[in-house]
């Protein structure tokens, strides 16, 4: 798969953004939004989005399950 190619979804792990919402692509091949800048932050380096890629056609296709949850540290 290209990483472009709007006809297959991006692979599990990949966080894409779609209407200003970060998505991340889970291992069931469904969408879990970040529900705030502070869980996305818990994931990565603090404001840092360079990774995160457009949502393609397929992507939107895609069925939401939910929310990423904040990450805790221990």
């Amino acid at each position: 798969m290209s990483l472009t190619d709007p006809v297959q979804a991006h692979l599990q792990g990949t966080d894409i953004l779609l209407d200003g919402t970060v998505y991340l692509i889970g291992s069931d091949g469904t969408r879990e939004a970040y529900p705030s800048l502070a869980i996305y932050n818990s994931w990565h380096i603090a404001n840092d989005f360079d990774t995160v890629v457009a949502a393609n056609a397929a992507d939107m296709a895609l069925p939401v399950s939910g929310l990423v949850q904040l990450r805790v540290k221990q």
